[in-house]
């Protein structure tokens, strides 16, 4: 019993620490059934059969306990009675359960005379661990205890190096292939019960470079994000996605893989992008990559992602995976691809131009805007077994002209072909069952609804089939304001229009007797002049272009189109719906009459933001109606446009009561409507602010001089105040709308008078106007019709100047419109092109001063294919380079931005990369196959000419003695080199020093003596070396081996600095000491004042003013201060004016008093076309304080003067 005792020791203690009370019940049971059964033994007779349930393992390691805690021994009495027995019961005797010697053992078991054995072996209680190559401790294996079954591993970890770099310990495997990984208990203790044979597994260690979590249940790896707290990521130029990382595959990218997540608590669940901290221009998966998951936003908005190749297992590419990157070329998506998240593909811009789907392709879902953007896809093959297209899964794909859809595909969402400006064909497999195609255009199965027409063939008419029941939205937009279609024949039978169904088109819409419903949005972007509508039609109706409801108590759309200056909202119109008025640029004035039954405006109902004319809004209803939050868009439709509401008295506060709680909340701006809400005086009052704001003189003065006003004046030019010029106009246009001009009509008409003087004097001082300015010019000549006859009258001269203006500009854009159109159908291809008829286009261009195609995209992009097509014929016709063609051929193909040339030229180059990258584009561009070829060569021939170069310059030897013929020589072999600080950018810093030596002999051998005649020149000569020899030596390693001390002059040069440094103190000093000594009481001071003027000027004009202020410290309280030497002589200058200005004047009087004016404040001058800053203008630029101000020179005398001319009156 002794062995006994031993074995079971420790395994009972375990036992009773687990759960002593339970032991010591079952304890007690079983002895009372046994104590029992002894007593009974007669009725039970004599133990004939023995069996066991439970009980020891088949093996053991070296030195294990041996658990019996389960073992059930079951005893079979001759009375057929069964009695379950216990290793610690009475009657149990067991031997033989040694395992500290190894090899086979038995187990024997003792029960009621009968016995039952059990046989298990013992084995060496280690593991043996093969470091595979590796070390640890200087070893290449090691044999490890094993303890109750496990294995403590915690503190082996081998390493090993593999082509000069450690890798990173991977974990243990239980074969030498390390395809099973070793099962471990927990943390750090291995499972020995399977394996006793253990290989040590190694990978490149990626933990500077990525943060990943590792899941060891599924034995997989997600690559979380960059380690932002390394540096790598900064110098990665291909970012490498391992298969592996810990030998665990890499099977997912996270969400937000490119954003850092703040662990400061004050920023709790805060992330930032880090897109534009990253320079890598590719990524690439390694081969047999596992990578199944992109996540979304994962490389979102890197810029300078150019390149992409997709893992062939990858299923999911998340939402905004990819979007705003520079993916170029083709982009293939892998077969396995289930689904294309949202935004994964957005704003590729010009870059992206195929994507291809591989054959067998899995792809299910192609999300909302997924290639949305993408300008230079040209066709689109969807794969069999694509099912849905989310909405504006490609819009705006500007060159996207073919489309296949599958017969997989079961739905396809709202605008997904919208602003696809060039679509000519969209084909339908025969077999889908839910969409089909008609000449290109789409629909659903059974052609009642009209999906998407191709906007991009060039039929000027389309006439719907007649079971078209329904246009689905953007059926037929464009993105850029110009369709080739004129004329849309509905047909009887038409219900439904949905939202910008007409976008961007200006064709005539006929709406037939059949249509019922309109969705809010369906006119908003249409560009017509008008929408008409059958008189059959019971539900809506068209009065003068306007749609309205069948019985006009509902206003669904004024065309932006509709060329009238006032609006007046019929009475009937209960109801103003939303998007009812949008982008219409002709309409100046909305009145809603007093007999109005107007009572809602919709949400963006009347959207102000977009009305480039409105001026004004009068409510002459008497009753408020009601608008909504957001009737008017939103607050920067105010702020952009200024209009107002212009109400009576008598209704003006009842509106105001009523519109109080309504605000237009615009960011985190909330605007009040109740701010432009007038009457006609508080409309009087405004535009009185705003013309004293300008420098007009006040009605209260202009009263006060009637008859002795000689000259009136604004305070800044036109240009400069454009903006306020305009407001006031549309001011006094609302005065005069509204008949409210009448006490002030003289004063306004003087201010009115004046602006146009200005205004005509800045149009009559340019040539070519821009396209802003050509907008500000037709506005204000417009306005000349709504003045009243004697006012216009007298201001015939600038008419006269606005009229040529307007004549010409307003031909031109007629011109324009014809421009457009000649270019839209001028041909060019690769093989045909006509250089005559272009250069004409190309004069009219420039005659017509076109800036930009701004907002015509189709227009912008054949014009650039013509023009890169001349520059190409161009380019061709040089049979050979050399050095008196090379800079005209070099500036053809890449633009004159880095010559210096007399001209200016965008570059061949370029310009394809202005919208003409897609292949369709390229191939039609005039022989761009031999301009590539030729262009091979020229490179060729520039890199030979620049190599040339080049070895002269590492040649050169800058520390030999000077000869100045050698460094005119080279220096001009510099020069001849086109854009030579990229060209020889390798022996850039050498490049500097020899500048650098020869500035340095120049600056020595022309400007021995330093004079104040020269000190500018020397100024920047020396700043120039300077820089030279400072950018220089940034370059590592480019001056190892000599100093700048072995260069030529360079001692001389340091003193000559000393010199000059010397003469620049002195300068400096005796500045300082004119500006502490100047008093304007000693009759010198106005000798003293020019004299200090003078050097301040030559330190203005020697770059050198910055160190006029003087720094010094101060010890009493530790802190710098600085002496403001420079804004002392701004001061000066003030009291200088005020000196001049008291010598001048003594008192106002009638004959002085507008000479005084010109001198106190700022006005613009139509005589000599400068702005004048008056001298409370300049005193209000000081910012004084009070006791400073008080104490500039003579104030209190000029106050007197000042406060004279505010208060001067001419007695009657």
């Amino acid at each position: 019993m002794q062995m006994k005792k031993n074995v079971f020791s420790l395994l009972v203690l375990s036992a009773i620490t687990i759960g002593t009370a339970a032991l010591a019940t079952s304890c007690n049971k079983n002895n009372n059934q046994t104590s029992s059964t002894i007593s009974s033994s007669v009725q039970l007779g004599k133990a004939t059969e023995i069996s066991c349930v439970g009980g020891p393992k088949s093996e053991y390691s070296q030195g294990d306990n041996i658990d019996l805690s389960d073992l059930a021994i079951h005893i079979k009495y001759e009375n057929g009675q069964d009695i379950i027995y216990y290793y610690y019961s009475r009657e149990v005797t067991i031997t033989g359960v040694d395992t500290s010697t190894l090899g086979e053992h038995t187990m024997t078991i003792k029960c009621e005379g009968l016995e039952y054995s059990f046989k298990f072996t013992v084995e060496k209680a280690t593991g043996v661990f093969d470091f595979n190559g590796g070390t640890y401790d200087e070893k290449s294996s090691t044999e490890l205890k094993i303890v109750d079954g496990q294995i403590d591993v915690r503190n082996v970890q081998p390493t090993i190096e593999k082509d000069g770099q450690v890798l990173k310990f991977a974990g243990w495997f239980t074969d030498s292939d390390l395809k099973n990984r070793a099962t471990y208990t927990t943390d750090g203790f291995i499972d020995a019960s399977t394996s006793k044979h253990f290989y040590a597994g190694y990978d490149i260690d990626y933990s500077a470079i990525f943060k990943y979590t590792i899941d060891r249940e599924n034995g997989t790896v997600t690559i979380d994000s960059f380690n932002w707290e390394e540096t790598y990521y900064v110098s990665l130029t291909e970012l490498f996605i391992p298969r592996t990382i810990e030998l665990y595959p890499v099977t997912k990218i996270a969400d937000r893989f490119i954003y850092i997540t703040m662990n400061d608590p004050d920023f709790e669940d805060f992330s930032l992008s880090m897109a534009s901290m990253v320079s890598f221009t590719s990524i690439r998966f390694e081969e047999g990559s596992e990578v199944t998951y992109i996540g979304s936003d994962s490389f979102n908005a890197i810029s300078t992602l150019k390149k992409l190749e997709l893992p062939s297992k990858l299923t999911y590419i998340g939402d905004n995976a990819f979007a705003s990157t520079y993916i170029s070329g083709e982009l293939v998506i892998p077969a396995t691809v289930q689904k294309i998240g949202e935004n994964a593909f957005r704003y590729m811009n010009y870059n992206l131009k195929n994507v291809t789907f591989e054959g067998d392709s899995r792809l299910k879902t192609i999300g909302a805007y997924a290639f949305s953007n993408c300008y230079s896809l040209n066709e689109i093959n969807l794969p069999e077994g694509l099912e849905l297209i989310g909405n504006y899964a490609f819009s705006n794909c500007e060159d996207l002209r073919y489309v296949y859809i599958p017969s997989t595909v079961t739905e396809i969402g709202l605008h997904v072909f919208s602003g696809d400006s060039e679509i000519e064909n969209i084909e339908v497999s025969s077999k889908n069952e839910n969409y089909c195609s008609i000449d290109g255009s789409l629909y659903n199965k059974d052609v009642t609804t009209l999906i998407r027409y191709a906007v991009g063939k060039t039929d000027s008419k389309f006439s719907l089939p007649l079971s078209v029941k329904r246009i689905e939205e953007s059926a037929f937009s464009v993105s850029n304001d110009y369709s080739y279609l004129k004329q849309i024949d509905f047909t009887e039978g038409v219900e439904y229009i949905g939202a910008d169904a007409f976008n961007g088109i200006s064709a005539d819409l006929y709406l037939p007797a059949s249509l019922n419903s309109v969705d809010i949005k369906a006119f908003m972007t249409y560009k017509g002049s008008k929408i008409e509508v059958s008189t059959a039609n019971k539900t809506f109706k068209s009065v003068d272009g306007v749609l309205y409801s069948k019985d006009l108590t509902e206003l669904y759309c004024i065309p932006s189109g509709l060329n009238v200056t006032e609006f007046k909202l019929n009475d009937s119109v209960k109801r103003i719906k939303s998007n009812a008025l949008y982008k219409n640029p002709y309409i100046k004035f909305i009145t809603i009459g007093k007999d109005s039954a107007l009572e809602n405006v919709d949400e963006s109902g009347l959207n102000i933001f977009t009305m480039s004319s409105l001026d004004a809004i009068f409510v002459e209803k008497e009753t408020p109606f009601e608008i909504e939050n957001g009737a008017f868009y939103t607050s920067a439709s105010f702020i952009y446009n200024n209009p107002i509401f212009v109400f009576s008295v008598s209704n003006f506060d009842t509106y105001k009561t009523s519109w109080e709680n309504y605000d237009l909340t615009h960011g985190s701006d909330t605007f009040r409507i109740q701010g432009i809400m007038y009457t006609k005086s508080t409309l009087l009052e405004n535009l009185r602010e705003i013309m004293t704001e300008n420098g007009f003189i006040s009605y209260s003065k202009y009263v006060n001089l009637k008859g002795n006003i000689k000259d009136l004046k604004l305070k800044r030019d036109y240009m400069t105040l454009s903006e306020d010029y305009n407001n006031s106009l549309n001011s006094l246009s609302a005065l005069y709308h509204g008949g409210f001009i009448s006490e002030y009509d003289e004063y306004l008409k003087e201010y009115e008078k004046t602006m146009y003087k200005y205004i005509a004097k800045y149009f009559e001082n340019i040539d070519k106007l821009n396209k802003v300015q050509v907008t500000n010019l037709l506005f204000t000549y417009n306005r000349l019709s709504e003045i009243p006859a004697s006012t216009r009258s007298e201001l015939a001269d600038q008419e006269k100047v606005l009229k040529a203006k307007y004549d010409l500009y307003g031909d031109n854009l007629k011109k324009t419109e014809v421009l457009y159109s000649n270019i839209l159908n001028e041909k060019c291809t690769a093989n045909t092109f006509d250089k005559a008829t272009f250069e004409k286009y190309l004069q009219e261009y420039a005659d017509l001063n076109i800036e930009r195609f701004s907002g015509y995209g189709t227009v912008e992009k054949k014009f650039n294919m013509l023009l890169a097509s001349y520059y190409i014929d161009e380019f061709l016709s040089y049979d050979t380079y050399n050095d008196e063609n090379k800079v005209r051929v070099y500036a053809l193909i890449y633009g004159t931005s880095n010559l210096d040339v007399e001209y200016n030229l965008d570059g061949i180059i370029n310009i394809l990369d202005m919208g003409l990258r897609s292949d369709y584009r390229l191939n039609n561009v005039y022989r761009y196959n031999e301009f590539i070829t030729k262009k091979a060569e020229f490179d060729a021939f520039i890199e030979k000419d620049k190599n040339k170069t080049l070895n002269k310059v590492i040649d050169f030897d800058f520390l030999a003695d000077f000869d100045l013929d050698s460094y005119v020589e080279i220096i001009n072999e510099i020069n001849l080199v086109i854009d030579y600080t990229r060209l020889l950018s390798p022996q850039l810093a050498k490049i500097l020093i020899i500048y650098s030596v020869y500035n340095m002999n120049l600056i020595l051998s022309n400007y021995q003596t330093i004079t104040n005649d020269n000190l500018a020149k020397v100024s920047d000569l020396i700043k120039t070396i300077n820089q030279q020899q400072r950018n220089s030596l940034y370059v590592p390693g480019f001056n190892e081996t000599w100093t700048l001390n072995d260069l030529s002059f360079y001692s001389d040069y340091e003193t000559y600095l000393s010199t000059y440094n010397t003469y620049v103190d002195n300068l400096i000093e005796t500045t300082r000491n004119e500006i502490d000594s100047l008093d304007w009481n000693n009759e010198s001071s106005t000798k003293d004042y020019e004299n200090l003027k003078n050097n301040y000027n030559l330190l203005v004009e020697s770059g050198l003013i910055d160190q006029l202020d003087k720094e010094y410290y101060n010890e009493e309280d530790g802190q710098w201060y600085k002496v403001l030497y420079v804004y002392t002589i701004q001061i000066y200058d003030v009291e200088k004016e005020i000196k001049d200005f008291l010598e001048t004047y003594d008192s106002v009087t009638k004959d002085n008093y507008f000479a005084i004016d010109d001198f106190l404040n700022s006005y613009y001058s139509v005589e000599d076309d400068q702005i004048h800053t008056g001298l409370l203008e300049k005193i209000d630029d000081l910012s004084l304080y009070d006791e400073d101000f008080n104490n500039l020179y003579r104030m209190e005398d000029f106050k007197a003067i000042v406060n004279q001319y505010y208060s001067f009156s001419i007695e009657e």
